[in-house]
């Protein structure tokens, strides 16, 4: 028995169908534009909440990577692999955008302003400020910042310690604190220049999962693999096939 199929919409022919060839494509440019737009807009915020409240919010990233691929989805209206590869692009750029300004506007700041408020680091950072100065020798501070040395100086040495210790003293009663915010700047840029990446920007296993989370988020978003065809479409089909 023949079967009339020309009047029929085939899947690949249905503009009705999510992905399919009849449906109009958007923009790819504008999507990249308004996904790379929304991500970093997301990571300031994200950036703005750790500064103003000292709380970094996880499940904001998550939503981030939700908020990039929905929008380009929803620009592009069908999904591939090269949208999902720009929709992760943009996601990460602006979760490390996000990070990035965390650490450069809240926590740097707020441990220089720690250090400076510290009564206990006060003592070390007059020491700093005494030995960058250039006045005192190199062996004086090796005699002072050794444990194992002996409680008495040697010999060469106690002048050069008296000196040392009246101008702490001169230092610590003077209201000039000109130097401290000076030392606090240096100590925190080297401390933090000897750590590696993963500890600089204190990057925890919460932290991976969150980003595999929004990428992930992202990726399922755009790449197409969530479209399915339509159960009753797909019966018809089978019926005009076994007819």
């Amino acid at each position: 028995m023949e079967t009339q199929t020309d009047d029929v919409p085939s899947l690949d022919q249905d503009p009705d169908l999510p992905g399919t060839a009849g449906q109009r494509s958007g923009s790819s440019v504008l999507a990249f534009v308004y996904g790379l737009s929304v991500a970093i807009l997301g990571g300031m915020l994200w950036a703005a909440i750790y500064i103003k409240m000292n709380l970094e919010v996880g499940i904001l990233a998550w939503a981030i990577g939700g908020a990039v691929g929905g929008l380009m989805i929803w620009i592009k209206k069908v999904g591939s692999v090269e949208l999902a590869i720009s929709a992760v692009f943009c996601a990460l750029l602006g979760l490390a955008s996000g990070k990035v300004l965390s650490y450069e506007y809240g926590f740097v700041p707020q441990t220089k302003k720690d250090i400076t408020q510290d009564p206990e680091w006060m003592e070390t950072l007059m020491h700093m400020h005494l030995k960058r100065s250039g006045r005192y020798s190199a062996e004086l501070f090796a005699w002072r910042e050794n444990p194992d040395s002996p409680d008495h100086p040697p010999e060469p040495l106690i002048d050069e310690l008296n000196r040392f210790a009246d101008e702490m003293d001169r230092i610590e009663k003077s209201e000039d604190r000109s130097f401290v915010d000076q030392e606090a700047n240096y100590f925190v840029e080297q401390h933090l220049a000897s750590l590696s990446t993963l500890e600089r920007y204190d990057i925890t296993v919460f932290d991976l999962i969150w980003l595999t989370l929004a990428l992930g988020t992202a990726w399922q978003l755009t790449s197409g693999r969530r479209q399915r065809a339509s159960p009753g479409i797909s019966g018809e089909d089978d019926r005009r096939e076994t007819g």
